[in-house]
């Protein structure tokens, strides 16, 4: 139930983030391709620290990308975004509807630095992050820390009951083979959770 939760409150940290970034200027340069793997750890009120899982990340220029979380339990779960079609959870033989997945905008950094949002910058892995909140976050509980070179957030912090960080170590620029990027076809598609959370009237791209 715990390794559930937090698919589903990534997921939603993710939806908040282009949320927040929607009105932001745009470019349309080549779009980046890369893989990064996360460390997802987390934190109680006194620090001690707890991992979660590591996920690796395949991301191809045409906007795709699959990812591998690995538990540590030994547990293995995969994601795939493929544009037009949606993001998807698998499990076993169903592909679990998680969000509709359309290629963003690439913000510029002015539009950032003049956003409300924006809290600071940093460095991350080398590489410059704008750190910003959820526009709907008054208090900043969840930082996206959006990087440039990649047209999508580097790192996450999460602050509920318990801190969540999203950490990236390792990042290798090129494109994917398309195998690790190939979402599987012909697999039943199960709707039921999302239908649940945001009722039927958004389910198409």
């Amino acid at each position: 139930m715990r390794k559930r939760t937090f698919v589903v409150l990534l997921v939603l940290i993710a939806a908040a983030g282009a949320a927040a970034r929607v009105a932001y200027k745009s470019t349309h340069p080549e779009r980046p391709a890369y893989t990064i793997t996360w460390q997802v750890t987390a934190y109680d009120a006194k620090g001690a620290a707890t991992p979660l899982y590591m996920e690796t990340r395949y991301v191809s220029s045409s906007g795709n990308w699959r990812g591998v979380k690995q538990y540590a339990d030994g547990k293995v779960e995969e994601m795939f975004a493929e544009v037009g079609e949606g993001v998807f959870l698998k499990r076993g033989e169903k592909m679990h509807f998680l969000s509709n997945h359309r290629l963003s905008p690439t913000r510029t950094v002015e539009g950032f630095l003049k956003s409300p949002d924006y809290l600071r910058t940093e460095t991350v892995l080398g590489h410059t992050a704008l750190v910003i909140k959820a526009a709907n976050d008054p208090v900043g509980r969840t930082e996206f820390f959006y990087a440039p070179i990649l047209n999508s957030d580097i790192k996450i912090i999460f602050r509920g009951g318990r801190t969540t960080v999203q950490e990236p170590i390792s990042l290798i620029f090129g494109e994917p083979d398309a195998a690790l990027v190939k979402m599987p076809k012909g697999l039943a598609v199960d709707r039921t959770n999302y239908e649940r959370m945001h009722g039927t009237h958004d389910v198409k791209n």
